[in-house]
């Protein structure tokens, strides 16, 4: 009987050991991702103030919009001040 717990003992203490090294791995996985989570949410500030940066220089949002309104209207004038 007493071998039988040396035996139990044994096997817990496997199973203990097993254990601690799979969380060692899972801490070592979870300290990894967040690394990558961190370097993502800088290149997502980056490319959000390049965003931001381009659409001021474009003119805004509506700027493709309000530039073809401009250059029809031109247009238009161009075409009245021909035939007139």
């Amino acid at each position: 009987m007493n071998n039988q717990n040396v035996k139990t003992t044994q096997v817990a203490s496997a199973k203990t050991a097993n254990a601690e090294n799979m969380i060692e791995d899972i801490k070592l996985v979870i300290d990894t991702e967040a690394k990558k989570k961190e370097e993502i949410d800088k290149n997502i500030d980056k490319f959000q103030q390049k965003i931001i940066e381009k659409r001021q220089t474009l003119g805004g949002i509506n700027a493709g919009v309000e530039n073809q309104s401009a250059l029809t209207k031109q247009v238009i004038f161009m075409n009245f001040l021909i035939f007139c």
